[in-house]
């Protein structure tokens, strides 16, 4: 189904690309990762923060409804109109120590 790339493999959410394209169920673009809300030291991934497509509108999706990362995208098992859907994420960006990772973080060299 669609065209994917020979090394496009499953990787784990701390390895996930910076601004990852977000599909949705039908395989539908839906945004881009803006955030990752987990707590790496304690290996918990809550969910990520996403800038919809419709309106660059940042919006939380639950890890729940994460249902694939690779190293060239992530899936969703919502429906575009569930994105369309999720409120706004009113949460800061750097807020809660070692709750969220900004994408750029990686980046920096340690």
């Amino acid at each position: 189904m669609g065209h994917t790339h020979e090394d496009e493999r499953p990787v784990a959410w701390t390895a996930m690309p910076p601004r990852a394209p977000v599909f949705d169920a039908a395989g539908g673009s839906v945004g881009t990762v803006e955030a990752v809300l987990g707590d790496v030291g304690r290996g918990i991934f809550h969910g990520l923060v996403v800038k919809r497509q419709t309106d660059g509108r940042p919006v939380e999706i639950p890890a729940d409804d994460v249902s694939q990362i690779t190293t060239e995208r992530v899936r969703t098992s919502l429906t575009n109109a569930d994105v369309a859907a999720r409120p706004v994420y009113e949460g800061g960006v750097g807020g809660l120590e070692g709750i969220l990772r900004k994408v750029g973080d990686k980046l920096e060299t340690s």
